[in-house]
């Protein structure tokens, strides 16, 4: 494994100091924090932080975190002004870990809606909807609690309570909710997030149109007022971005497969019909059979295609309205909006085929022919005409 400093060393830099005193949204910064999370990944981090020169381990560097990746319970004890709920949510949390039925913790979590409505939970009596928030956020963070000793655990937590989960998902602003509640457990740890992300759209608890609407929103902590923004320089960010699409676009490949498959066995069946020179017993039924088994593969293909061509008109709006809004704020960071206009051309390098595929779709977002957007994919485009 490579060091820092050599991995510096190698493109002529080395560890002098100055590359530290570079804005947080430098590229040379994000670099040096991006390399020392990896190789926190790949080893431990008291490990990687001895090798580090003392600058760099000074908290006001900003390159590697004081503490060692991991989890942030939102209503752990002196962790924000949420402590009044420490008590509810330790009892969901004992609940949980004792592995209570599916009915109890819903009874549980109904009676805590009701006290904090009464005022008979936290400082002060709140609305419905607030404590509808605030017992989902209780759910979601126990869970993830529970589930943060291993990734089999975190399986083993969401099987046990996954009924209970759907329901409290049953909205996009819910799903969105649930996205930021793991984003803000797992803050110090993106790799941690990305494993949750991920199985959260393997068990279809979120939609990928709902991580495209996390990765182009801001994260925000319930009832404090801190909005924590996100932007391009994290490259977490396009991790899960990527992951998401990757997601859909092996489900639209896994379809289209079947598809084949199942014509072409059903072509095999037909051709030993005419071959054997007679139809064989209880034909009609076999054709029935694999022609229904047929159109539902074929409806399920239809639909996995138009949820790939939501989700990359949504994206492409996304990007449009970001990189519009950047160009026109002249205080912006000046690296944050080379991030995103460089991540924007990675999405039209990395997914330019689908991207050509869906163009008539992607061409009803209204974007002006001189915008960034338009331009990029009609470059993406072009080089798919010309492979």
């Amino acid at each position: 494994m490579l060091s820092i400093s050599r991995i510096l060393g190698s493109i002529g830099d080395g560890l002098n100091g100055r590359e530290i005193c570079h804005p947080a949204t430098h590229p040379k910064k994000v670099f040096i924090t991006r390399t020392l999370e990896l190789e926190v990944r790949l080893s431990y981090y008291d490990r990687i932080k001895a090798t580090l020169p003392d600058a760099y381990t000074d908290p006001r560097a900003g390159v590697i975190p004081d503490e060692a990746p991991g989890p942030v319970f939102t209503y752990e004890a002196d962790s924000s002004n949420l402590n009044a709920y420490q008590a509810p949510a330790g009892e969901v949390l004992k609940a949980m870990r004792g592995k209570a039925s599916v009915e109890e913790l819903k009874e549980m979590l109904e009676a805590y809606k009701r006290d904090a409505v009464a005022g008979e939970i936290g400082e002060e009596p709140i609305d419905e909807d607030s404590a509808d928030r605030l017992v989902r956020d209780f759910f979601f963070q126990c869970m993830l609690v529970v589930g943060s000793r291993s990734f089999s655990h975190f399986l083993n937590i969401l099987e046990r309570y996954i009924i209970v989960l759907r329901e409290f998902t049953d909205s996009a602003s819910a799903r969105l909710a649930l996205l930021r509640s793991v984003s803000r457990f797992w803050v110090r740890n993106g790799q941690f997030n990305h494993i949750v992300f991920d199985k959260l759209l393997q068990y279809r608890i979120v939609d990928p149109i709902d991580v495209v609407g996390w990765v182009f929103s801001g994260e925000q902590p319930l009832f404090d007022g801190e909005v924590l923004p996100r932007d391009w320089t994290d490259l977490n960010t396009w991790d899960i971005l990527r992951m998401t699409l990757e997601k859909v676009q092996t489900r639209v490949t896994a379809s289209t497969l079947r598809l084949e498959m199942l014509k072409k066995r059903e072509e095999n069946r037909m051709d030993a019909e005419r071959a054997a020179g007679a139809e064989v017993p209880e034909g009609e039924e076999t054709a029935a059979a694999a022609a229904a088994e047929v159109a539902t593969s074929e409806q399920l293909l239809a639909t996995v295609k138009q949820e790939q061509e939501a989700l990359y008109v949504e994206v492409v709006q996304q990007f449009h309205t970001t990189l519009s809004a950047q160009e026109q704020d002249s205080s912006l960071d000046h690296w944050q909006g080379c991030f995103t206009q460089g991540f924007f051309a990675e999405f039209c390098r990395a997914f330019a085929k689908d991207l050509a595929k869906n163009f008539d779709a992607i061409a009803h977002v209204n974007l002006p022919a001189e915008s960034t957007v338009y331009k990029g994919l009609s470059a993406a485009q072009a080089w798919v005409d010309f492979a």
